[in-house]
C-alpha cells in the first residue's frame, strides 16, 4: 500500500509540471495579454482626431472656392428681315391682347396730343414708323432716338382725340417681334426736317444780345436828331 501511494503522489507531481510548463509556453507564445502604452506623439494625435469629431466646431473649414464676377449679357435684338425692317410702311406683327384695358384706359391716361414710344426694335427707321402712326392722325412731328440695346419715339398728334386713337390702337401691339409701350408726354417732339411733310420749322428765337441791337435801333429811329442815322444804319 505504501508503495501504491508513493506511485500515485509521483503520478500527480510529473501531472502538475507539465501543466505549468503547457501554461509557460502559451504564454511565451501569445505574448503578455496587455497592450504596451502609446508613445505621447501618438496619444496626443489620437486625442486631437476625436476633439475633432466630438466637436465640428473646431475641424477645419475648406477653403470657399474663388468666385469670378460675371460679365453683364447684351441681349442681342431679334432678327429681322430686311424686306421688313426697310419697308415704306411698317404694319402691325399682332394687335394688343384681347384682355387688354386700352380703351378703359385712355380717357384718364392720355391727355396730351404727345406720346412717348417705348419697346422698339433698335434698328427700326423713323421713315417707315410715320407713315405707320399716320393711320390714327395727323402726325406734326417725331423724332427716333436709341437708348442703351433699343430705341424709344417721340411723336406730336395734330389733337389729343388722335393720340388717343393711337394709343388705343398700338398699346400692347408687336412691330418688328418688340411689344409697344406707349406713354403720354408733356412736352413736344421735335421736328426733323428730314420728316416733316407739311408743316413749317418754327421761327429762329433771338438771343439776348441781337434783341438788345434791335431795341438800341429802335429808340436811334425814333429820336429827332438821330433820323439820318436810323436811316443809315436801318439800310447798313
Amino acid at each position: 500500500m505504501a508503495t501504491d501511494d508513493a506511485t500515485t503522489t509521483h503520478s500527480e507531481a510529473v501531472n502538475e509540471d507539465k501543466t505549468a510548463a503547457a501554461s509557460a509556453s502559451i504564454e511565451s507564445k501569445d505574448g503578455p495579454s496587455s497592450e504596451s502604452p502609446l508613445s505621447g506623439d501618438k496619444r496626443k494625435a489620437d486625442e486631437d482626431s476625436n476633439t475633432a469629431k466630438s466637436d465640428p466646431s473646431t475641424a477645419a473649414v475648406p477653403a470657399a472656392p474663388e468666385t469670378k464676377p460675371k460679365k453683364a449679357k447684351i441681349a442681342m435684338p431679334p432678327s429681322v428681315s430686311s424686306n421688313v425692317m426697310n419697308a415704306e410702311k411698317y404694319k402691325l406683327e399682332a394687335p394688343p391682347p384681347e384682355d387688354n384695358t386700352n380703351e378703359a384706359d385712355v380717357g384718364k391716361k392720355i391727355t396730351t396730343s404727345n406720346l412717348m414710344l417705348f419697346g422698339l426694335h433698335p434698328l427700326i427707321k423713323e421713315t417707315p414708323l410715320r407713315a405707320m402712326l399716320e393711320d390714327y392722325g395727323s402726325v406734326q412731328a417725331i423724332t427716333v432716338r436709341s437708348a442703351f440695346a433699343s430705341r424709344y419715339g417721340h411723336v406730336s398728334f395734330a389733337t389729343v382725340e388722335e393720340a388717343r386713337r393711337c394709343y388705343v390702337a398700338i398699346h400692347g401691339a408687336k412691330l418688328l417681334h418688340k411689344t409697344f409701350l406707349v406713354q403720354p408726354s408733356m412736352a413736344s417732339a421735335v421736328t426733323n426736317d428730314s420728316t416733316t411733310k407739311g408743316t413749317s420749322a418754327p421761327a429762329p428765337v433771338a438771343s439776348a444780345g441781337a434783341a438788345a441791337s434791335a431795341a438800341a435801333a429802335a429808340k436811334t429811329d425814333s429820336s429827332p436828331a438821330g433820323g439820318s442815322a436810323g436811316v443809315a444804319t436801318t439800310s447798313a
